[in-house]
């Protein structure tokens, strides 16, 4: 009710903060580097 049909939802700051983490832990395990 609070939403409308096609309204982006805004991620929190620490979903924003978790994720980085993770892209840069997976970056750090790849073998490329």
């Amino acid at each position: 009710y609070p939403f409308t049909e096609n309204q982006v939802v805004q991620t929190m700051d620490w979903e924003q903060y978790v994720s980085e983490i993770a892209s840069d832990i997976v970056n750090e395990q790849s073998p490329k580097r």
